[in-house]
């Protein structure tokens, strides 16, 4: 009888079977990184964002009532009506990773009812919020919003 140099179905079974194992554990290893690199830099924003609302309240002595994402951040934004001599605090108020409704900002006055842009010198606090992907929900000091996660205060 001739011997056969070649690889039994058996062996090529398990090497399949053992290369599927690998590529499944990497591929979930791959996105559980992206994702929580796409939160890390989500929480980078809220905390630049964050900086940005401390320094306008330092000049104005308020926070602004309303926040555009995508667009600038000046002593103009979320007032009515607006002053005459702008002010930059940002010049893009970041958007997200993804590009998407990411980022929620609401204002509130001493009393806790939500500001107004003609109201917006009586803003006392906000709550910056983000929708991220690998945190389950967090205890809020903020009113709860749904889909949002992660969230940074007024200090």
């Amino acid at each position: 009888m001739p011997k056969s140099s070649g690889y039994t179905l058996i062996e090529l079974m398990v090497v399949l079977t053992i290369i599927a194992t690998l590529s499944t554990i990497g591929f979930v290893t791959y996105t559980t990184f992206l994702k929580n690199a796409r939160d890390a830099r989500r929480q980078a924003d809220l905390k630049f964002i964050q900086s940005a609302l401390e320094q306008y309240h330092g000049d104005q002595k308020h926070y602004p009532a309303g926040l555009d994402f995508g667009d600038r951040l000046t002593n103009a934004t979320g007032v009515t009506p607006a002053p005459v001599v702008s002010k930059t605090y940002l010049n893009n108020v970041p958007i997200g990773p993804s590009g998407a409704a990411e980022y929620l900002y609401k204002a509130f006055k001493s009393d806790n009812s939500q500001c107004i842009a003609s109201e917006a010198i009586s803003c006392t606090k906000y709550c910056l919020y983000a929708k991220a992907e690998n945190m389950s929900q967090v205890e809020s000091l903020c009113p709860d919003q749904v889909g949002f996660t992660m969230e940074v205060t007024s200090p």
